[in-house]
């Protein structure tokens, strides 16, 4: 009897040890996260308060109680709060939703673990429970390749990073917040905004793969020139050169260094800003293009010459009577009209006032339209800067 007595006071003292050991983890310590607009902090006190101050959609400043669950573990403000495996970082879990929080009063600067783990040569992160695979491919410049049953998607037209393992691929099909964390054994895995669940997979046949850097003596574009007429006319010029620089007509003061890819991509920062171009399929046409400009730069130093055949080819697709060109952006409608009989362009916008202006072919598949140049490229109009697309359209369905 004696004995079972000394055995429960043995086992109630060391529950209670371990709990205050649980509570000692929390105690006392503040957590930040941060993405973007959502600002949060929370603070565990002492005395069991668990005070959140919020910035942006993250909520409202507010006070709850918190109290230790188990090894690692709080709960508080309808939250679970768990520590990684390292207990360097916080996850606050409900449902399926993840939002990791790192120690102290600001983001980290990027984790050094961030881009060689996403980044994994022929590695892919697959969307856990899917219907289809659907994957993730990452290169180190943090461009994101999307996949669904081994068809590429539209990608991510670029990256913002918090700090931390926390990131934001911006626009394409796998447009979210992600968070690079820890499972409960240490490794690590990728959830994004929504709860979704992604661990690294070798790569399959067919599964879409990032852009990864080559030496650019294997790259086409070593000691090539490319130029393009701007909207004055001028003849813009960019060569890379062999020992690395970049020549850029916009930038004269400038040697930037070039680095080349395997999908036929060259990227180099001038003081503007970092420019991406990529070769088409027959290496004849140099493209740089995002969401504000689509340049198009030929091989050589002299754009392509169109002759007359390929004018009247060209005013035949521009100026058909029964099509127009037409951008929808929002409610705003833009209309061009090709003039069948003269070289005028008809240009108006929603009910507003229309305007003429002139057109004229200035080399193969580029015209200029007023001060404007736009390339030609099936039944799209490219308007290079700022970018507008227009697209060939029956008029009766205006």
């Amino acid at each position: 009897m004696a004995s079972r007595l000394i055995l429960s006071f043995v086992s109630a003292v060391v529950f209670i040890h371990a709990a205050y050991a649980q509570e000692a983890l929390f105690a006392g310590s503040e957590w930040f996260s941060q993405y973007g607009g959502w600002k949060s902090s929370v603070t565990f006190e002492t005395g069991g308060s668990l005070v959140i101050k919020a910035i942006g959609f993250a909520g409202t400043d507010r006070t709850a109680q918190w109290e230790a669950t188990g090894p690692g573990r709080a709960s508080g403000d309808s939250w679970e709060w768990v520590l990684s495996p390292d207990k360097k970082e916080l996850y606050a879990k409900r449902d399926v939703l993840v939002r990791p929080y790192y120690r102290g009063k600001a983001m980290p600067p990027e984790l050094p673990l961030l881009r060689p783990t996403l980044a994994k040569p022929e590695t892919v992160w697959v969307l856990q429970g899917a219907k289809e695979r659907t994957t993730i491919a990452f290169n180190t410049d943090m461009d994101a390749v999307h996949g669904i049953g081994g068809v590429e998607g539209k990608p991510a037209t670029r990256s913002l990073l918090y700090g931390g393992g926390a990131f934001y691929l911006y626009g394409g099909e796998c447009e979210s917040i992600f968070f690079l964390i820890q499972d409960e054994t240490g490794n690590r895995i990728l959830v994004n905004w929504n709860g979704g669940v992604y661990k690294p997979e070798p790569a399959r046949p067919g599964d879409p793969l990032a852009p990864q850097k080559i030496s650019r003596a294997r790259s086409p574009l070593n000691g090539t020139t490319w130029c393009r007429l701007d909207n004055k006319g001028r003849l813009l010029t960019l060569t890379f050169a062999a020992n690395g620089t970049v020549s850029d007509f916009d930038f004269p003061k400038e040697k930037p260094e070039w680095e080349p890819y395997d999908n036929g991509s060259v990227r180099y920062k001038p003081s503007g800003g970092m420019r991406k171009l990529t070769l088409d399929a027959d290496k004849k046409r140099l493209v740089r293009e995002d969401s504000q400009v689509r340049e198009v730069w030929f091989a050589g130093r002299t754009p392509p010459r169109v002759s007359m055949t390929e004018t009247k080819q060209l005013k035949d697709l521009l100026a058909d009577p029964s099509k127009a060109w037409v951008n929808w952006d929002g409610g705003k409608k833009t209309v061009y009209v090709f003039d069948d009989k003269t070289a005028n362009v008809t240009i108006s916008v929603d009910d507003g006032k229309p305007t003429i202006a002139r057109w004229e072919a200035v080399c193969a598949g580029c015209i200029r339209i007023g001060d404007l140049t736009f390339m030609v490229e099936g039944d799209t109009l490219e308007r290079v800067e700022s970018r507008l697309t227009l697209k060939q359209v029956a008029k009766d369905s205006l």
